[in-house]
């Protein structure tokens, strides 16, 4: 199934077009019908030509609801453009496709409307000015087809060029991270909680474990709905109702994330490769105030252009953007930026870093960005991994943006080469296979020095010094093992020069043991041993781990050879 979104100026006749291509009236609402606009999402399927079945989403024309606009076009495949013959382009045409190519929709026909109207000579007074106005975006070469939806006209043409259209867009990733970008939540009596939106990557099933974000709500997709029909599976794009288990209706809200447990974390700030509009009314500044809009959702957020004090109009550069409110995003979505007052759009861009904090070292981090987007795959490898932590194929993927059935070559490739470092299914730079080497062997010697009469450090403190979870801990230390760096007493780790244990104070335990010895039934008290020792309770405390004395009623501490008799 194909996505198609409109767009256009309001009262241009997006839902009417709608209603005649499918049979469906868009406008569910009652104040929609009242007031003869479109105010929120719509949503019906068509059928084309050659038997392909496509979700339209239909939006709103009006200034004011251009924040529903953006959530209706996200993930959407292909544009169908509306522009009145009897107005022409107006400024919301000209907004929706500035919004269009900041989403890098590249796929589009615009349906010239209402062309029963007016004469021939104003109707392609019309369709010259709308080619002019999609030139030098990203749909410049999208067709124009001239209809009426009330007469009929063009309509047969409008529906085959759409069907062609459709054609060259290749089919997404389905073992990708599932994202539906949610729009509306409502509750069905006897069923529950039911969310709907458009699902960009992945696939759902019923039955799934699945997780709400921002909140971490979890629960289960009970059944899944495409227009109406029910499915057990489906994958993207799609536009999908979900029927859950688990969750409340109260819990979700327009701009939440429905995917699988952990894959997608909460954003409180993340990276970005921004672009001004040509058009737009002035240059983005440094630390400027904006709404951000991704997918669904809208937040508040601040600005910090990375690589310049400001970004003119049609230009581009790396951003920081720090959110009022955590949300759901991944790696490489598209977003779109407005000023708030006035409220207009300005920008848009696609996310690369996820939850970092505003990068000290502005250099290095805009040289490892645009290694993310260069058109070499080693490099945007490399890039992905200069974070120093471990990375999954699936995780690289949607880092980088490269195809995931030949990435695993790619990697293989690098580790003969000697730059990745694969480790239990995670793949690093070597350097930072180095680095944490470095930092491991650094950690235990730390230990020994703090604690220089224990065997080891105990892994699981190892293991909670990293800042995060690390499968290659296990192997790395295996590595040094192997290396004769490290050796493992059960659980404790330790250089391999470090002694530890009583051994390590040889003489002080031999006084311990000799004052026990002298008097084996009737032993001095602990106070007392230690001062006949010159000895701490440390070492009392290791000789009893390693079973050379006895404890007894915590005070009083025996020879092993008295207290076997």
């Amino acid at each position: 199934m194909h996505v198609v979104g409109t767009a256009g100026h309001i009262d241009h006749g997006k839902s009417t077009l709608v209603r005649r291509i499918t049979g469906i009236d868009p406008d569910r609402l009652p104040e929609e019908k009242r007031r003869g606009m479109t105010i929120d999402l719509g949503f019906a399927p068509c059928t084309l030509p050659s038997g392909k079945v496509v979700s339209i989403v239909d939006v709103p024309g009006h200034e004011r609801f251009v924040k529903t606009m953006v959530a209706g076009a996200s993930g959407i495949e292909l544009a169908l453009v509306v522009v009145a013959a009897d107005e022409g382009v107006m400024q919301q045409t000209i907004e929706h496709l500035g919004i269009l190519s900041l989403l890098d929709v590249r796929q589009g026909v615009v349906a010239v409307t209402k062309a029963d109207l007016v004469d021939g000579e104003l109707l392609r007074l019309v369709v010259t000015d709308a080619k002019e106005t999609i030139r030098g975006t990203r749909l410049e070469t999208s067709p124009i087809v001239p209809v009426s939806a009330v007469s009929g006209f063009g309509i047969e043409d409008l529906l085959a060029t759409l069907d062609e259209a459709l054609t060259p867009i290749v089919p997404r990733n389905t073992t990708a991270v599932p994202f539906l970008g949610i729009d509306r939540a409502f509750t069905v009596r006897g069923f529950g909680t039911v969310v709907t939106g458009t699902l960009h990557s992945g696939s759902l099933s019923t039955g799934d474990d699945i997780e709400v974000i921002p909140g971490a709500r979890r629960g289960r997709i009970r059944g899944l709905h495409v227009h109406g029909e029910e499915v057990t599976a489906l994958s993207s794009p799609a536009r999908v109702a979900v029927n859950l288990t688990g969750i409340a209706t109260r819990e979700v809200a327009r701009g939440d994330v429905l995917s699988r447990p952990t894959l997608v974390a909460p954003a409180t700030s993340f990276s970005a490769r921004l672009e001004v509009l040509r058009d737009a009314p002035a240059s983005l500044k440094h630390d400027a105030h904006v709404m951000v809009h991704v997918g669904a959702a809208e937040r508040k957020a601040v600005l910090s252009i990375l690589d310049a004090r400001a970004i003119e109009p049609g230009g581009a550069g790396w951003a920081h953007i720090r959110l009022a409110q955590p949300v759901g995003v991944m790696p490489r979505q598209r977003f779109i930026l407005r000023l708030p007052a006035p409220l207009r759009t300005i920008a848009g861009g696609q996310i690369f870093d996820v939850n970092v904090r505003r990068p000290r070292l502005v250099r290095k981090a805009t040289a490892r960005l645009d290694g993310l987007v260069a058109p070499d795959a080693v490099e945007r490898v490399t890039a992905a991994l200069g974070d120093g932590q471990g990375h999954s194929t699936e995780e690289l993927a949607i880092v980088t943006g490269l195809d995931p059935v030949r990435l695993p070559s790619i990697l293989q490739e690098m580790q003969t080469s000697g730059t990745v470092k694969g480790v239990a299914g995670e793949y690093r730079s070597m350097g930072a296979w180095q680095n944490l080497r470095r930092w491991t062997l650094d950690t235990v010697s730390r230990y020994h020095r703090t604690a220089p009469l224990q065997l080891g450090m105990p892994m699981e403190q190892l293991r909670r010094g990293l800042r995060r979870s690390d499968p290659g801990l296990a192997l790395l230390v295996s590595e040094l093992q192997e290396e004769g760096l490290l050796v493992q007493r059960g659980r404790l780790l330790a250089l391999a020069a470090h002694v530890g244990g009583s051994v390590a104070r040889d003489q002080d335990t031999q006084r311990i043991v000799s004052a026990l010895n002298e008097r084996p039934f009737s032993p001095p008290p602990a106070r007392e041993l230690l001062r006949l020792s010159g000895a701490d309770e440390a070492l009392l405390t290791i000789l009893v781990e390693e079973g050379r004395i006895v404890r007894v009623d915590g005070d009083l501490f025996f020879a092993r050879e008295a207290w076997n008799e």
